[in-house]
Parts: C-alpha cells; structure tokens; sequence
C-alpha cells in the first residue's frame, strides 16, 4: 500500500451484511469483495472468522479473551485430590517456617535485651539515630 494512505473503516452493519450474504451461500468472497469495492479477501476472511467466533465482524478483537483450544481440558486446581494435598502440604510447611522464623526474630531480641543489660552496651539504633 502507498504510504499515506488510509485503510477504510467499515460500519459495523455493512461488515456484518457482507458477512451473512457469505454466510446464506452462492456468492464467494471474491465477488463480494468486487460488488463492495472491498480490496483483498483477507478482510472478508477476517470478519467472516470474527462473526462465527464472537457473533460480531469487528478488526479490533485483540482485547476480547482467548478461547482455549480444541481438545486441551482446563485443569481447575481445586479438582484434582493429589494437586489440593500437595497445596495443603505446602500451606502447613509454610506455616511451620513462619512461625519458626517468628520465633527466631523473639530468641534474637531477647539476646540484644540480656546483652545491653548484663554489658550496659547499645545495640539497638534508637528512635531519632541515622
């Protein structure tokens, strides 16, 4: 296409007329393309796959979400026994190693109160220090 021209935009209602003129049968996409003055099947083609797809002939689906593909199953993790054991597992090891690490955070500020009390030293940054 030469630079500096515009690609036309075509109604919605008009896409969708050419689409089911297609549709009904007995005109192919090449002669629609030539009684529309619609130069290329490749955008006929297109609002013909949009309209079986999404019930409309737009160019501009790219937001729309993907349907997944034939004879691909979508696993729901909630379905599946081991993968919901395996979850729970992971959950309680999790858990065990905060609570671990809760307590290592109380045994380690402990020792920094016994140590500035017995040896009357600072550890800790007070308040206002940089």
């Amino acid at each position: 296409m030469e630079s500096g021209k515009k690609t036309p935009h075509y109604a919605e209602e008009f896409r969708r007329q050419v689409v089911l003129e297609y549709m009904a049968g007995g005109t192919n996409i090449n002669q629609l393309g030539v009684k529309y003055g619609i130069k290329g099947g490749g955008v006929i083609k297109h609002w013909i796959e949009c309209y079986r797809k999404h019930g409309v002939c737009t160019m501009h689906l790219k937001s729309r979400p993907k349907e997944p593909k034939a004879g691909k199953a979508i696993r729901k993790p909630g379905k599946d026994p081991k993968r919901m054991e395996d979850a729970l597992r992971r959950i309680k090891d999790l858990e065990r190693q905060l609570e671990d690490e809760r307590l290592l955070k109380e045994m380690y500020s402990r020792m920094i109160d016994i140590a500035e009390k017995e040896d009357n030293i600072s550890i800790r940054k007070k308040g206002g220090a940089r």
